[in-house]
């Protein structure tokens, strides 16, 4: 069986595909205050309807997702943050691809990247493009930036 959920600001949705192939969808109440209780809730809820008095058979897999992460990138709320890449890579939020919103628009204006470049820092590593580490992340390169940002 697969349960999945999703946290929003006012109802968490779970849905879960039992082994005969049925979905179930439920819905609780969020609990921004600590939403692991309203996940938690749900999850209860929806295996006893599961259960019926019967103990589940095979693995259970929970998967989780969340869009009040989203909605606050999308509404640009939520805490003050740095971005912390690859050296060299720091102006990778202002880069701008050839993709636009409206393909015609040659004078499209994007909006300020989540994190100003002020708050950009590079640590020194290097990963090629299959993974393999050429240089391995500096940890005093990462204390030091971590240091500057408390």
């Amino acid at each position: 069986m697969k349960l999945a959920f999703d946290t929003g600001g006012t109802f968490t949705d779970f849905a879960m595909s039992k082994d005969d192939g049925t979905i179930l969808l439920h819905k609780v109440l969020s609990t921004p205050d600590d939403p692991a209780r309203a996940v938690l809730q749900g999850i209860d809820e929806l295996l006893a309807k599961v259960r019926a008095g019967k103990k589940p058979q095979g693995a259970l897999q929970i998967l989780g997702a969340t869009t009040v992460v989203t909605n606050a990138v999308l509404e640009r709320k939520g805490v003050e943050t740095a971005f912390i890449t690859t050296e060299g890579f720091q102006d990778m939020l202002r880069i701008r691809t050839e993709g636009r919103y409206d393909l015609y628009d040659l004078a499209i204006q994007y909006p300020e990247p989540l994190v100003p470049r002020d708050r950009c820092y590079g640590a020194v590593e290097r990963i090629t493009a299959q993974g393999g580490v050429v240089q391995p992340l500096a940890d005093e390169c990462v204390e030091k930036i971590a240091r500057q940002l408390v």
